[in-house]
Parts: structure tokens; C-alpha cells; sequence
């Protein structure tokens, strides 16, 4: 997990008070929220599951230039137990995966703990949206999608978090 040389994302908003994190601040990540008297930083940990490897890399890259801590898989199995032994803040969840299937892997990282979850997919009916979020995604893109727009709904969903 390398962090790149480039600046921290500087956010418009900071978490509710008492949060440090999107999940407590168990991660390694950073992500600089500007408010009112200066600034502070936060650590996240981003979890990406995505089984085409070109793909996984373009994310991971986008990802780490906005000081995120990146983890990231192709497998379904690999998620589930990465998930479980990094407790990461969000995960980038690719639903088509070889070895099981997408929702599947997010009801066992959701029993693990509560990570925000971004689901990916062809998937673009309006019916598949739908029981994409009933299945407790935080937000869900239809590919092909913009990277760029995944780091900013990504970095948008860290910066609102949850408090633990």
C-alpha cells in the first residue's frame, strides 16, 4: 500500500463530531477534511474487489492519489477474508465475481462488521439497482462507469461516514 506524492483531497465537510472514520479510525489511509478553524486528518481504508485486473489497478491508482489505504482482490473469498482481518471503512464491490457471488460476499463482509459498500455491475436494470440497495449498498454504478466518478462518490460516502 503506497501512498503517491500527490496532495491530500481536501473535503467540504468534516465527519460528526465524535467520529474518527468512517469506521472508527481503524485504518491507514488519510484524507484531509477542511472545517471551520483548520483542518484535520482522517485515516480510511479502502477495500477493492473487482476480478478484472486492469480494472482493479485503475481503481487502486486513482484511489491511493487521494491518500487512501488500498486493498484489493479479484476473488470473492479473498474479500471476505481480507474484510475480516483489515476492517476496511469501504468496499468497492465488483457484484460478477468467478468464485462467489457479489451479494453473497457483501452479506459476509456486512456480518463481519459495517463497511460503507459501493457495488459494481452490469447489472442496469432498475429492478437490479433497487435489490442492490434492499441488499445495503451505500451506492451503486452500472458499467462502464468513470473512475473519476467512483473516487468522488468514494471520497463523498468517507466524508459523511458513520460513527462507530
Amino acid at each position: 500500500m503506497s501512498a503517491t506524492a500527490m496532495p491530500a483531497m481536501v473535503a467540504v465537510a468534516a465527519a460528526p463530531a465524535g467520529c474518527a472514520g468512517a469506521s472508527g479510525g481503524r485504518s491507514h489511509g488519510t484524507m484531509t477534511v477542511a472545517h471551520e478553524g483548520g483542518s484535520e486528518a482522517m485515516a480510511f481504508t479502502v477495500l477493492v474487489v473487482e476480478d478484472e485486473p486492469k480494472l482493479r489497478e485503475l481503481i487502486r491508482g486513482f484511489l491511493e492519489r487521494e491518500r487512501l489505504a488500498v486493498l484489493t482482490t479479484g476473488s470473492g473469498a479473498d474479500a471476505i477474508a481480507l474484510g475480516a482481518r483489515s476492517s476496511p471503512d469501504l468496499v468497492v464491490l465488483d457484484l460478477g465475481l468467478p468464485d462467489i457471488a457479489g451479494v453473497e460476499v457483501a452479506r459476509e463482509l456486512r456480518r463481519e462488521g459495517d463497511p460503507l459498500l459501493v457495488m459494481l455491475t452490469a447489472l442496469a436494470t432498475e429492478a437490479d439497482r433497487i435489490r442492490g440497495f434492499e441488499l445495503g449498498a451505500d451506492d451503486y454504478l452500472v458499467k462502464p462507469f468513470s473512475v473519476r466518478e467512483l473516487v468522488l462518490r468514494v471520497l463523498a460516502l468517507l466524508r459523511r461516514g458513520r460513527c462507530s
